[in-house]
């Protein structure tokens, strides 16, 4: 997944719980600057920093997205046309 991709629904999910972003990077200790890089794709994010981040939104979809982004993807069956 790319870091856009991947820095914009960071954001997404930071919006849905309430957080503004200054807010955010106070209770993960960062950076506003940083995160806000984060969220725009300009800079990587490592396994670890993703798991702190989602941790510190801390909703239940921060907790599916990490789920779905630990998996290995390798094989995907064939979808039936009009599946979503």
């Amino acid at each position: 997944m790319s870091r856009d991709a991947i820095g914009k629904h960071l954001a997404l999910l930071r919006d849905q719980a309430g957080f503004k972003q200054n807010e955010l990077a106070k209770k993960l200790e960062w950076s506003a600057a940083v995160l806000s890089r984060v969220e725009s794709g300009e800079r990587a994010v490592s396994d670890d920093e993703l798991d702190i981040i989602l941790r510190g939104i801390g909703t239940p979809e921060a907790i599916r997205v990490k789920g779905l982004l630990g998996r290995q993807w390798l094989i995907l069956p064939e979808r039936e046309l009009g599946a979503p």
